[in-house]
């Protein structure tokens, strides 16, 4: 009888690990907000703490379950308002450990906020199978990504901008437009 017990609770706890890694999965990302210079591991700029207060705003009801960061303090500064929100603790990635985080994207926790560079989030975007994106620009702060898996569907990709931090966009056909007009 308590081997039949056993056999049971195993059989029941593999469909569960079997179900979980079926589910749909949300992961948000964005590079690191503005920084105060171009050294290695600059911090982030005033504009850049406003950028990351406003991440938080913006994703205030994502339900974010867990937060990856590479080592570089400006990508755990961009991210500690939204975990200080989520009530999440930031898992520390090696920058160049692409694979290693993807396949905690791919397992762990959803959704998911993810906080890189300029060159690691297109290689990221490209590992999770969502298609190629074009190379960000050094001045672009604003794009939020939401890769959605989805074991029957596949990789989705939608690009959003997010908080302007009073700065207009790059691509934005406005910004040279008289505004009395």
């Amino acid at each position: 009888m308590r081997r039949a017990s056993l056999s049971a609770f195993f059989l029941v706890t593999c469909l569960c690990i079997a179900a979980s890694a079926q589910q749909v999965r949300t992961i948000f990302l964005v590079r690191h907000a503005e920084k105060v210079s171009n050294a290695a591991d600059a911090l982030l700029s005033d504009v850049g703490k406003k950028r990351a207060e406003c991440l938080a705003n913006t994703l205030a009801d994502a339900q974010i379950h867990a937060i990856y960061t590479t080592e570089v303090k400006r990508t755990q500064q961009t991210a500690e308002p939204t975990a200080q929100h989520a009530g999440v603790t930031v898992t520390v990635v090696p920058g160049k450990d692409i694979a290693g985080l993807v396949t905690k994207l791919q397992s762990g926790d959803s959704p998911a906020l993810v906080v890189g560079h300029s060159n690691t989030l297109p290689a990221i975007i490209e590992a999770l199978g969502a298609g190629k994106i074009k190379a960000l620009g050094d001045n672009e702060y604003d794009g939020l990504y939401i890769v959605t898996l989805d074991p029957k569907a596949g990789a989705s990709l939608v690009k959003l901008h997010y908080c302007d931090c009073g700065k207009p966009r790059a691509n934005d056909p406005a910004q040279g437009m008289n505004p009395k007009m």
